[in-house]
């Protein structure tokens, strides 16, 4: 067998050293490693295909990139499928620390979904995972592009640079592509009123993939009527409070916005003001951060700036590198603590106001500094919920 992580090696393994990771070559050795070889991503790929017996050419495999919106659309099309009698298997930001893992992991993955008599493989491919190497060797059968708006420019160097990479994974090799002037107008009988906007958008691409999978169109329209959100994606907490509070894990400019104007659009949040709690990432995209808080100063009546993952990062200089972006008359708290700034948010809701806590969503961690610590916005939301009285 293959391993790429020198930690998880096991006796008689082939360790891949992949480039930069000699450091990791005697701990491979003592924990087992008959050999050693170095290859890059692209040739760990082709290993990896072939170890498993090419797994991805027989599954249906769907790959879906874009800025936003991967995880939603993925989840939609794997709900819609098993609903169909199919037995689909979502691989992304909800199951795996990177939201596209490396190949040797994901074809592995395949080879198990086969071993369960699966039939379709769902994928979310990320910029980071395109650019190194991470989906070479993948038969995709359908590929679909939500959208490009500005992020990772910490690893991409320009929106330039990050846009070429999307569409290099959609112009690379034959399947059925799918862009968003293609889904994006599909009727799926839903109301702005009722439905935020970006899920429309999102349901509107799973549909496209499930009619280019070979689904009936109504058939697949109706099943996806009754597929619910994923974990963290404009989920509301279940509470007697006489306000909303919504987690998101909006955490681009583009994200942010649609998530706010999904709360002043939608007719059960109408009378109230929309109050966000919200920070930036640290040791990411330092360009974006300015631009997240000016769609919060623009579109919320009140926020609170607080900590995300600030990873290794100064929390005090992602906090200076959003400033630029409030404007003066916007109204907003700095409080470090995301525990203590959840509370403080929902201490100053008044009744039918929308409290809307992004940037972090299904994740049930906090990363600072080296250090990962329990942390669930939704969790700590009842928490503080219930400590209110509700």
């Amino acid at each position: 067998m293959y391993a790429y992580d020198s930690r998880k090696v096991k006796q008689g393994d082939i360790f891949l050293c992949l480039p930069g990771g000699q450091a990791y070559c005697d701990e491979a050795l003592s924990n087992g490693a008959k050999d050693i070889m170095y290859v890059s991503r692209k040739e760990m790929a082709a290993l990896a295909n072939s170890w498993f017996s090419f797994p991805s050419k027989e599954l249906m495999v769907i790959g879906v990139t874009g800025t936003n919106g991967k995880t939603s659309v993925c989840h939609f099309v794997t709900e819609a499928l098993n609903e169909m009698g199919k037995n689909a298997f979502f691989q992304g930001t909800l199951s795996h620390s990177l939201t596209t893992p490396e190949s040797l992991d994901t074809f592995r993955n395949m080879r198990l979904h086969l071993d369960n008599l699966g039939t379709h493989f769902v994928m979310e491919v990320s910029s980071h995972g395109i650019a190194q190497a991470r989906v070479e060797e993948i038969a995709f059968d359908v590929k679909c592009l939500t959208n490009v708006t500005q992020d990772h420019l910490d690893f991409h160097g320009s929106m330039d640079a990050y846009r070429q990479v999307k569409y290099d994974f959609m112009d690379h090799l034959s399947c059925f592509k799918i862009y968003p002037d293609d889904f994006h107008g599909l009727n799926i009988n839903v109301s702005q009123s009722s439905c935020p906007s970006f899920e429309i958008l999102n349901k509107q691409a799973a549909l496209a993939i499930l009619v280019a999978c070979g689904f009936d169109y109504d058939q697949s329209l109706h099943v996806l009527k009754g597929v619910s959100s994923p974990k963290g994606r404009f989920e509301q907490v279940i509470s007697n409070a006489p306000f909303h509070v919504i987690v998101d894990y909006a955490h681009s400019p583009d994200g942010v916005e649609g998530v706010l104007r999904a709360a002043r659009n939608q007719e059960s949040f109408k009378k109230g003001n929309v109050l966000v709690c919200y920070g930036c990432g640290g040791d990411r995209d330092r360009k974006k951060r300015s631009l997240m808080a000016s769609v919060v100063s623009r579109l919320s009546d009140y926020s609170v700036i607080t900590m995300d993952n600030p990873r290794t990062e100064d929390p005090h200089r992602i906090i200076e590198d959003m400033m630029p972006g409030i404007s003066k008359e916007h109204t907003y708290d700095i409080i470090l603590d995301r525990k203590e700034a959840i509370k403080t948010i929902c201490l100053r809701a008044k009744p039918d106001d929308v409290v809307l806590i992004v940037g972090k969503g299904h994740e049930s961690y906090q990363l600072i500094g080296q250090e990962m610590y329990p942390f669930s916005d939704v969790d700590v939301s009842k928490d503080v919920l219930r400590d209110m009285g509700y």
